[in-house]
């Protein structure tokens, strides 16, 4: 998969071994998903949205359930101010007699502040449609959503409220019972949250790669479960009670209090709805990462490339969070593919003031965590070794030259040599290449069998 760091800094299409990965023809058939998910993310990845995904999806709730039963929630656009394919028009008095949500207005908090709302603008007289439900949107209990999300978190624009108000199609709602009041807080503050903006990483097409929108449709696609068919019922409705109730407490502050209120309030959120999902502490850090380093880093303009998060040099404690997480995933392989589980991983770094610094990750036999040292000689031996073989460069041409990551064996040990970018030693890359390694063991084994 293509990254714009390196392929606009060569003017051409470039794939580092990072970024390669082995998908079946089947399985892409039979949903494209995992070509989304694989852009900026692996197998691990794509395990922890299939676990997910088992808690049902927020397009469950605006189902019809059966020819008599009506959908739990409502779901739809605001109204449609212009359409070509309409000939006939439809008056605004219906909408003249509530306020107006303009999109540009929606705040940067999970609830509406009432002065945020506008008398219906004169100038619209006419509609071509009252919007999804014929207008049904506009009242009573609802989380609306804009297209557009955050530019560099891709936190979803989503509110919620309880007031009478219209808006037009570039604004959605989930809309429900007053019974759900609490339910659409809650669901107002998740898809706000750290584990939302990952899950649209993993599986949205625009914000990837084209532009910061999502659609009402990926908003239907992400895990969501009402607390009465949760796994854990009781512990669900605890954390929605809770949620809603501190929602409120926002609702009930000034513009300028709730936005400070809320920023102060999101790790709380973050960790409330984790615990709604269940998420493990090791599935809490990949999020985190994804939300820290990979998603201010994609499509980086002129301006900022080299210098987004994932192209800068990583800190000592990614490198020892790589180190940590590799040995982690190692000693897990080996015991269930009936090893000892003893690895000992350690990580070696020159300077990453040195142009082209590169880092050593060094897998053996032995106890321990993982280590991390910064050696510029270390470092230099290895890459002195590499060159005596003709693979540091490695020539593809009368002038031109490759160089990528390289993994090899000496006696008991492995060795993999990679660059010293972030985007190469984070934590998720570090399960990815445990899977490489494990992989390249074994079949370094048959051949040495052989």
């Amino acid at each position: 998969t293509p990254k714009a760091d390196v392929s606009i800094a060569y003017g051409r299409l470039t794939v580092h071994g990072c970024d390669r990965h082995d998908v079946s023809l089947g399985q892409t058939a039979r949903n494209n998903q995992v070509l989304r998910t694989y852009l900026w993310g692996g197998p691990h990845d794509g395990a922890l949205l299939l676990r997910l995904g088992r808690f049902g999806r927020l397009g469950d709730l605006v189902k019809r359930r059966g020819a008599k039963r009506p959908p739990r929630w409502l779901s739809g656009k605001g109204f449609h101010l212009n359409d070509a394919q309409v000939e006939e028009l439809k008056p605004t008095a219906p909408l003249l007699e509530m306020k107006f949500l303009k999109a540009s207005s929606t705040p940067p908090i999970p609830v509406l502040d009432a002065s945020l709302l506008q008398d219906f603008p004169k100038e619209f007289l006419l509609v071509a449609s009252y919007g999804a439900h014929n207008g049904k949107l506009f009242t009573g209990p609802k989380v609306v959503v804009n297209d557009g999300v955050d530019f560099e978190t891709f936190e979803a624009k989503a509110v919620y409220s309880s007031l009478p108000f219209s808006f037009q199609s570039s604004i959605g709602a989930f809309a429900g019972p007053d019974a759900d009041e609490d339910l659409l807080r809650f669901l107002a503050v998740y898809l706000r949250s750290s584990l939302a903006r990952y899950l649209l990483l993993m599986n949205s097409y625009a914000l990837t790669v084209e532009r910061q929108r999502v659609s009402m449709t990926e908003l239907k696609e992400l895990p969501f479960v009402a607390p009465e068919l949760h796994p854990s019922p009781d512990n669900a409705k605890r954390i929605i009670k809770n949620i809603a109730s501190r929602s409120r407490q926002l609702e009930a502050l000034s513009s300028l209090e709730s936005f400070s209120s809320y920023q102060d309030k999101k790790p709380e959120f973050d960790s409330l709805v984790a615990e709604y999902f269940e998420l493990t502490a090791a599935e809490v850090e990949v999020i985190e990462e994804a939300n820290r380093l990979v998603i201010p880093s994609i499509q980086p303009s002129w301006r900022t490339l080299g210098l987004t998060p994932l192209s800068r040099a990583p800190r000592q404690e990614d490198l020892s969070g790589y180190a940590e997480i590799m040995g982690q995933e190692l000693r897990t392989l080996s015991k269930s593919l009936g090893g000892t589980g003893v690895v000992h991983v350690e990580v070696v770094s020159e300077s990453a003031s040195r142009r082209g610094a590169l880092a050593i990750c060094r897998i053996c036999n032995d106890q321990g965590q993982g280590q991390v040292e910064q050696s510029s000689e270390k470092v230099d031996a290895a890459i002195d070794w590499l060159r005596a073989q003709a693979l540091l460069p490695l020539a593809a041409g009368d002038s031109f030259n490759l160089t990528s990551d390289f993994l090899f064996f000496w006696k008991d040990e492995m060795f993999l040599v990679k660059p010293l970018i972030t985007r190469f030693w984070l934590r998720g890359q570090a399960r990815r290449d445990a899977l490489r390694i494990v992989k390249a063991a074994r079949l370094h084994a048959k051949a040495q069998a052989k």
